[in-house]
C-alpha cells in the first residue's frame, strides 16, 4: 500500500495510477526496492515510484530507560516539589 498515489484520468475517463510514493521506517531498503519493482512491473500505468527510507542515527533510546524504580520515584517527587514550591 503506497503512502501516496497520483491518479490521472485517461482519454477514456478511466482512472490510472501514474506516480507512487512509498515511505518506510521499519522496512529495509531492499524491501522498498522490491515494492517499487512490484508497482512498476505489476501495473502498466505506473511510470514513477519514489522511495523514502527513514533512519535514526543514533537510534532512539528512552531517556529514563536505565533508571531504577527508586530513581524514577525520586525524580517524580522532585518535579512535584519544584512545581508546588514555585
Amino acid at each position: 500500500m503506497p503512502e501516496l498515489a497520483l491518479n490521472v484520468y485517461s482519454d477514456m475517463r478511466s482512472e490510472e495510477v501514474k506516480f507512487v510514493a512509498k515511505v518506510a521506517f521499519l522496512e529495509t531498503y531492499e524491501q522498498l526496492v522490491q515494492n517499487a519493482k512490484l508497482w512498476l512491473e505489476g501495473n502498466e500505468t505506473v511510470s514513477l515510484v519514489m522511495l523514502v527510507k527513514l533512519e535514526e542515527d543514533p537510534c532512539y533510546r528512552r531517556p529514563m530507560q536505565d533508571l531504577t524504580e527508586s530513581d524514577i520515584s525520586k525524580k517524580v517527587a522532585c518535579v512535584r516539589y519544584c512545581s508546588v514550591g514555585s
